[in-house]
């Protein structure tokens, strides 16, 4: 059974009111991130443009290299 599946049965086990609140809950999340992507703007990646992947000779990602991932998450 998916997510989803399992959601909407715990769902259908609610009371009316139970239902409509976690209706406007969820409509307040999704115009919530609706808002608050429209705040943030593009990402780095999308400024950094051609830019991403211009250099010869490097590791494609500096995580291949353990030293580069120390103190990583601290």
């Amino acid at each position: 059974m998916s997510s989803l599946a399992k959601i909407l049965e715990e769902v259908e086990m609610l009371t009316d009111a139970e239902r409509i609140s976690v209706m406007e809950k969820i409509i307040h999340l999704l115009k919530h991130r609706e808002n608050r992507s429209a705040e943030v703007g593009p990402s780095f990646l999308d400024l950094a443009g051609d830019a991403v992947g211009g250099l010869k000779n490097c590791p494609p990602d500096l995580s291949s290299n353990p030293v580069h991932m120390q103190g990583f998450g601290r």
